[in-house]
């Protein structure tokens, strides 16, 4: 059967513009057809719906935007891009000056290095459509392939229109610097439009991280999430505190394993870790070869382990504070250790409620002529004593059990505050203790100390699971007066050289104005939009929309923020070089019978 040669009519909007091809052979030589549809190179069982649909395909391919970046300012871009280009949140561009419409002719290409590009971050992205083109297939024009005695064939469909939308990623972000062959100088540049945008290589990427290491040591702790470079932290960094936050299952106990590896190995900064779940009890030992080994592309050498061994010797001391066997000192203070008020804190004391027993408390402390003394001391001298307020306070002691806690050193033991100046890291293993008013205790006696301390020692107070410390509203007076402190360190402290590392499940667990007060964010994933939006304000210094990608987070990922980094990082956490102490519980009930 012969065939003719039919075309199919096209026609699309573009910018409110209207354009029209007919067929080829239609006599009008200045109008060039955009596409054309031959009956022979489509199957006969295609529908004239199927012809219209691939036709809009491929204007849509055709029409699909380029990636684009503009700035009115040199400092914060606007960009549209395909779907074919990589544009993640927290991710990285380039933009080549060179290449484009440079605002019209307007920019001094002599204010740039030849060949120079900018480094671009990106902060937001979104979903954006625009109706591009409708196309018309007419059916008839096809009826010599379609036989009318064809099953079905009167009720095909004789004509088609169909509207195309293209659909194309916009959004924002911030000129980091130029790239130029000496490495990333940072700034911005003069305005600029239409320039050619593209996915920021590797070892462009790595310029950022480098920046780490410029005036301060940098902190390996992993690798970025948008390309395989290493992370680095500015070690400098953590003199301002830091607020960690990252639900149960996201890898936050194990991050904070690998910084404080880091900043034992790579930094000078004393630490003191409250740690009640016994997780960081053996930071002042390596893992086997095996184990370090472990997930490694390249084995250590013999050499680079001997030689990361003799670093973590040389770091420094490690004393892990604990009841019971195992402890290089034990986790006990004396009475005496602490002020006059926080020691009636301890017994339910209100100078103002129980003013007969308070003054008969002041009275047995000094009676014992001011020398060192614990609660076994003091109730003897109550029970002494004839007089009704001592028999009540006596009495108070003994229903409080606060005389059996195990938090208290024996009469010429040792205590926490003897611990001296030859250690590197203090480890205060709280979960060995058995009633939450002795981890309480422990605190208010190290902050304590800290904010009564005459020297000017830097040190880090790394507080795990903060909430239990510095909750929003402690349930007792005592937890009250350890709030008190934390948030006076948090204020103030700084001065007195006490940096802040806290960590938590969910911000809202911690006291808000103790997060108020930290420069550094280190977010894992949070699923709580609440959560998510309450960091949002507190931190913002972070783009929203980085944040708020915390939701989507895998095991290990970090969102890193603050002096600890100048520009936000995406990363993924390292292996530990020290055992974790703390583990989940395994998960044998699940396996199948």
């Amino acid at each position: 059967m012969a065939t003719e040669r039919h075309y199919c009519h096209v026609a699309f909007r573009y910018d409110d513009h209207d354009r029209r091809t007919d067929a080829l052979d239609s006599g009008r030589p200045d109008e060039e057809p955009i596409m054309s549809t031959h009956p022979r190179s489509t199957p006969p069982t295609q529908s004239s719906h199927d012809r219209a649909y691939a036709v809009g395909r491929r204007l849509m391919h055709e029409l699909r935007p380029d990636p684009r970046a503009w700035s009115v300012n040199g400092r914060e871009v606007v960009f549209v891009a395909g779907f074919d280009l990589e544009v993640d949140i927290g991710g990285f561009l380039t933009i080549d000056l060179n290449d484009g419409d440079l605002n019209d002719g307007d920019l001094d290409d002599g204010d740039l290095d030849d060949g120079s590009r900018l480094l671009v971050q990106v902060h937001e992205r979104h979903l954006a459509e625009r109706s591009l083109a409708r196309v018309d297939v007419d059916a008839q024009a096809f009826s010599d392939v379609v036989d009318a005695s064809t099953p079905g064939a009167g009720s095909m469909v004789r004509s088609a229109s169909l509207d195309m939308t293209a659909r194309f990623v916009e959004g924002t972000g911030r000129v980091l610097g130029r790239l130029t062959p000496d490495g990333l100088v940072a700034g911005g540049v003069a305005p600029f439009a239409q320039a050619v945008m593209a996915s920021a290589a590797a070892a462009d990427i790595a310029s950022i991280t480098a920046a780490a290491a410029v005036g301060s040591t940098a902190l390996a702790v992993g690798n970025l999430v948008q390309a395989e470079v290493p992370a680095r932290l500015r070690a400098a960094g953590f003199s301002r505190h830091t607020f960690l936050c990252g639900q149960s299952g996201s890898g936050k106990t194990y991050s904070m394993g690998v910084l404080l590896e880091q900043l034992l190995l790579e930094t000078t900064l004393p630490m003191v870790i409250i740690d009640p779940n016994s997780d960081h009890v053996h930071l002042g030992e390596l893992r086997s070869t095996a184990d370090l080994n472990r997930g490694r592309e390249r084995p250590l050498s013999k050499r680079d382990e001997a030689a990361l061994r003799r670093r973590h010797a040389d770091a420094g001391r490690v004393v892990v504070a604990r009841r019971g066997a195992g402890a290089d000192m034990p986790l006990q203070i004396h009475l005496s250790d602490l002020t006059i008020g926080e020691q009636a804190l301890t017994l339910g004391l209100d100078p103002i409620a129980d003013s007969d027993e308070f003054s008969a408390f002041i009275d047995a402390i000094h009676s014992l002529g001011g020398v060192r003394y614990g609660i076994a001391a003091v109730e003897a001298v109550l029970r002494a004593r004839l007089d009704e307020p001592s028999r009540r306070l006596a009495q108070r002691i003994v229903n409080l059990g606060v005389g059996g806690w195990g938090v208290w050193a024996p009469e010429g033991g040792a205590s926490l505050v003897d611990i001296g100046a030859d250690w590197r890291v203090v480890v205060l293993d709280t979960g060995s203790l058995e009633h939450a008013h002795e981890r309480e205790i422990v605190s208010l006696g190290l902050l304590g100390l800290m904010r009564r301390r005459e020297q000017r020692r830097s040190v880090l107070i790394v507080m795990d699971e903060a909430h239990n410390i510095c909750p929003p509203a402690a349930a007792t007076e005592l937890g009250r007066a350890v709030t008190e402190l934390a948030i006076w360190i948090a204020g103030e402290g700084r001065k007195f050289g006490i940096h802040l590392l806290l960590a938590t499940q969910r911000p809202q667990k911690v006291h808000p104005n103790v997060v108020s007060q930290c420069d550094n964010l280190l977010l894992m994933r949070v699923n709580s939009t609440d959560d998510l939006r309450q960091l949002e304000t507190v931190f913002s210094h972070v783009p929203a929309p980085m944040i708020a990608e915390a939701s989507s987070f895998g095991l290990g990922e970090m969102l890193a923020a603050g002096p600890v980094t100048p520009t936000p990082l995406r990363l993924r956490m390292g292996s530990r070089l020290t055992p974790e102490g703390g583990a989940d519980l395994p998960t044998d009930w699940a396996r199948p019978q």
